[in-house]
């Protein structure tokens, strides 16, 4: 299987041909440089890496990656940087096309180890198996995960969650909820926090500035990073 390919003929099941539709359909996405979207990553990217050392020899891998609103920030940070989705239509919105690929995140098309660290933003709460996903990660990092996903005691993020079907899973996030995926798939926790009041796609740019004084580990903040090890 090519880079650029996905198996049509994997088995799928409802959830995640649901998931499937949804993102093919959507058309309100940020721009990755608009305030919104770096607002929301740039915290997070910068608690993340003080936990682990990436520079213009590092390679990345952002699974997940949609329109590229991580995988623009990483290409700032790392030397080679891979995002890859599923969606075509997420694909053909990103800035950064040329580092971009259509993949199946449960068969990723790389070799074990090939990427110092494998990534993802928002995106396990949309898998029907996240652990499985999240082994597949583990499988092509050579040591170190990073997971970004919504914390289920902000509560506007839970509020949002309920009334938003295609993130119902959502609703089981926490920074426990992520360390016990990691457990399961054989990953290290090596810290976790939750942070943060942007969400990089509904919230207006003139909040972006106000809200971000709220980008502090906080058992309330909006989204649990996590940064975990592959043994």
């Amino acid at each position: 299987m090519g880079l650029n390919q996905v198996d049509a003929g994997a088995v799928v099941d409802g959830f995640t041909a649901s998931q499937r539709r949804h993102w093919e359909r959507k058309r309100r996405f940020l721009d990755p440089r608009q305030p919104g979207p770096e607002g929301f990553v740039r915290p997070k990217l910068a608690w993340a890496l003080a936990h682990l050392a990436v520079d213009r020899t590092t390679s990345v891998l952002d699974v997940g990656a949609g329109n590229g609103t991580f995988t623009w920030y990483w290409a700032e940070r790392a030397g080679r940087v891979v995002g890859v989705d599923f969606s075509q239509n997420l694909l053909g919105r990103s800035p950064c096309r040329s580092s971009m690929a259509q993949a199946d995140a449960a068969r990723l098309p790389f070799r074990d180890g090939q990427f110092d660290v494998v990534a993802e933003g928002n995106f396990l709460h949309h898998v029907s198996d996240p652990v499985a996903v999240l082994r597949e990660m583990a499988r092509v990092a050579n040591r170190h995960v990073i997971l970004v996903e919504p914390n289920r005691w902000h509560p506007p993020m839970t509020l949002f969650m309920a009334l938003h079907r295609p993130d119902w899973r959502g609703l089981r996030f926490d920074r426990s909820h992520v360390a016990d995926l990691a457990d399961r798939a054989g990953l290290r926790v090596i810290a976790t926090c939750a942070q943060g009041a942007i969400y990089p796609n509904q919230t207006p740019a003139r909040l972006v500035r106000p809200l971000a004084r709220f980008d502090r580990p906080s058992r309330l903040g909006a989204y649990v990073v996590a940064v975990l090890e592959n043994p």
